[in-house]
């Protein structure tokens, strides 16, 4: 009995381990969710098989009956994972594998994307879900069995293409830009020009689909703004990845949208609306981008600072107290802070630009920056895969800051502005309330990365 139980043991464990990781792998679970579906499930399995190889022993002697106890609970222990451990969805996933001897015709066979979420939102059945991985990032999911394998999902999927998706872009205009509004320009990362841009599309009957925080959820999420004091928490860069599905989910195709967002999640956006044939009703807008970094990695340096303030009731990542060349700072208030204060209540408190509780700066050490811009804990995608880097986008219009040596004197800020497009230069001709002084785009995008970011070599960070 001592030796069967042995052979069950290994046997048993070996098949439990693979099984778990391997799901781990492929499900991209959260922990909890993990612990519920997939451990409990393979413990279900281990109870229900535990009883073979007693009632098998004996049966033959020596090694014909070892082989046959672990041929036989090998078998079973299979059978027992396929009926009681796997869901409806897994096993029609297996079936179809088996049947087509290929992947299905949906984002299942994709690894480590973008995470835009466009897949979510274009999918006619709502089966894809977007969670986070086991590394942080946004990833998605076909969550059970009523995909039809329409194959729509992988249409609008930017990742799925090698190129960046065409528009009619011409010779780009490039601009040094800021709002003539001093306060405004102030308040804002660089020049104010993307809050100008939506006040403008907002005055002409757009909606805008911008990014604001969310504290309760501690993400960065899409949402729809449709007057101007809707537009403000869009205010200021966000330096994580956003959550887009809900946001992009409640655009009307019928209607006319500003949509701001990374260069991919606006290249899968164009592929979706012009699966519609939508795109005259859109102006999209991206901006120069580095990476997104893990959620883990925001989500734990939160923890820290809450330690000292309290749960977290605002967030900025820029300001320009000591200048826009030191205005990579991270400041929160805290529910230990003193007076609550929603700072986008209203425009005059936006403007104000009251001192935060909690303030960390890059150029003092903030560890969150260090781990971005130091590029250790960076989207793999973003390292291996992003192929929007200087004058490659999508978009009609991309902005970020214009720093290089034209304007480093100044502290005020002044935003880079590329029309990429007809309907983005017709719109920066448009625009009131702004300073834009026209230069050849390698001036503009001087200090801009021309090149992925990189892996950082973990002993440096130490």
């Amino acid at each position: 009995p001592l030796s069967v139980w042995g052979i069950r043991v290994m046997i048993n464990g070996i098949i439990y381990i693979v099984r778990i990781f391997y799901l781990k792998g492929l499900l991209q679970l959260p922990v909890l969710r993990y612990l519920k579906e997939v451990v409990l499930s393979s413990l279900v399995v281990t109870l229900l098989t535990i009883p073979i190889p007693f009632l098998l022993n004996g049966m033959y002697s020596g090694w014909l009956n070892l082989g046959i106890i672990t041929f036989t609970s090998a078998a079973i222990m299979l059978i027992m994972v396929y009926v009681f451990g796997l869901n409806k969805g897994e096993r029609l996933f297996i079936q179809n594998s088996i049947k087509k001897n290929v992947l299905m015709n949906n984002i299942s066979s994709l690894k480590d994307c973008y995470g835009c979420g466009v897949c979510a939102v274009a999918c006619p059945r709502k089966v894809i879900s977007i969670s986070l991985n086991a590394n942080g990032f946004y990833v998605p999911l076909v969550v059970h069995a009523g995909c039809t394998e329409c194959g729509l999902c992988l249409s609008v999927c930017a990742y799925n293409d090698d190129s960046v998706l065409k528009v009619d872009q011409k010779q780009p205009k490039a601009y040094a830009a800021w709002s003539e509004d001093s306060q405004v320009r102030r308040k804002c990362s660089s020049g104010g020009i993307s809050f100008e841009i939506g006040r403008h599309l907002l005055e002409k009957g757009y909606k805008v689909c911008g990014v604001r925080y969310n504290v309760k959820k501690n993400r960065a999420e899409h949402y729809i703004a449709t007057n101007l004091k809707e537009l403000i928490p869009s205010i200021g860069s966000k330096y994580i990845q956003s959550y887009t599905v809900d946001g992009f989910a409640a655009v009307n195709k019928k209607e006319k949208y500003l949509i701001t967002g990374t260069p991919c999640q606006i290249d899968s956006f164009r592929r979706y609306i012009r699966k519609f044939k939508a795109e005259d009703n859109f102006v999209l807008m991206d901006f120069f981008c580095h990476s997104v970094p893990s959620m883990w990695a925001w989500q734990k340096y939160i923890q820290m600072v809450e330690r000292k303030i309290g749960k977290i009731t605002n967030v900025s990542w820029r300001n320009k107290q000591t200048g826009w060349h030191d205005s990579y700072s991270i400041s929160m208030d805290g529910e230990h802070c003193g007076e609550k204060m929603d700072r986008y209540d209203s425009y005059d408190i936006l403007i104000k630009e009251e001192k935060y509780c909690y303030n960390s700066r890059l150029s003092q050490g903030d560890l969150f920056y260090h781990l971005f811009l130091g590029d250790y804990c960076c989207n793999p995608a973003c390292q291996i895969q992003c192929k929007y880097k200087y004058n490659r986008s999508a978009a009609d219009i991309r902005v970020g800051d214009l720093w290089g040596q034209t304007y480093r004197t100044n502290e005020e800020g002044v935003s880079a502005l590329v029309a990429f497009t007809d309907k983005g230069k017709m719109l920066i001709s448009q625009l009131k309330g702004c300073e834009l002084v026209e230069y050849r785009f390698e001036t503009v995008a001087e200090g801009q990365m021309k090149k992925n970011a990189g892996k950082a070599c973990t002993a440096s960070l130490m």
